[in-house]
């Protein structure tokens, strides 16, 4: 993901996606836009519980730009189980299953909070994430946003 603010690119977000799931793949098909919705162009809504444990950058609202939207866009999704993950900084999460209006929304924590779980984990930043941190500081937060996305591929090398 590109992310900007005043009109500039101010750097690059790296995803690592947790194998293949529904969750996963909607982020996929988010990122591409290959079943027509994008991230690409949407604002970060909300920095939530800024310098606080569980602090979160939530973006990802294709379909209203505000955290009102953002449905599902895949059939399956459900909470807990491979989703279930000790929050750590980067850490890339969805909105709980049975809230299907915002399950293609997402939530970047921010910071690392020792023994607290969350149920919709499906991704980790590799990269970026000091970029995400200035971003959720940035006022008013609506005007960063990721400007561009898309997928890497990894391309395995014969020795």
């Amino acid at each position: 993901m590109d992310i900007g603010w005043a009109g500039l690119v101010r750097g690059r977000v790296y995803v690592r996606l947790f194998g293949d799931t529904p969750r996963s793949n909607q982020t996929v098909y988010l990122c591409s836009g290959e079943k027509g919705p994008s991230y690409r162009g949407t604002s970060f809504y909300k920095a939530h519980k800024l310098e606080q444990p569980m602090e979160s950058l939530r973006g990802g609202d294709f379909e209203n730009n505000d955290g009102t939207g953002g449905r599902a866009i895949v059939d399956g999704i459900t909470s807990g189980g491979v989703y279930y993950h000790e929050i750590a900084a980067g850490l890339f999460v969805s909105w709980p299953a049975h809230e299907l209006w915002h399950l293609g929304s997402f939530d970047i924590y921010l910071r690392d909070c020792p023994g607290v779980f969350d149920n919709s984990a499906h991704g980790i930043v590799t990269s970026g994430l000091d970029l995400l941190r200035l971003a959720a500081r940035h006022k008013p937060i609506t005007d960063t946003s990721v400007q561009d996305c898309g997928l890497v591929i990894p391309v395995a090398t014969s020795t």
